[in-house]
């Protein structure tokens, strides 16, 4: 299930993203990150949450907050925040109601 649950903040609903271009957090496993708040650091992707910062009206273009917990050199740091901005088909953000709790 290549799905992805991401949190609306403030709103209380949740927002799967179904299909984000391809985009998997897993990819950043290993990888150089530029735009974030430990920039340059090779991580080793542990866990992660998106949160989804904007959505822009009449766009495809979507904000994404990927906070994940890293670690360095198997040295848990502090959780690595790295925007996101993301094009993709807004027929596949499908918006699920609150709970109700």
């Amino acid at each position: 299930d290549a799905s992805r649950t991401v949190n609306r903040s403030g709103r209380g609903s949740r927002v799967c993203l179904i299909d984000v271009s391809g985009f998997e957090p897993e990819h950043f496993l290993g990888q150089r990150i530029v735009r974030s708040n430990r920039a340059g650091l090779h991580v080793v992707l542990r866990d992660y949450s998106l949160h989804l910062s904007k959505a822009v009206p009449e766009s495809s273009e979507v904000v994404i907050i990927l906070v994940a917990n890293i670690a360095v050199k198997g040295v848990p740091h502090r959780p690595l925040v790295i925007t996101l901005v993301i094009d993709f088909d807004r027929s596949t953000l499908l918006l699920i109601p609150p709970s109700g709790r």
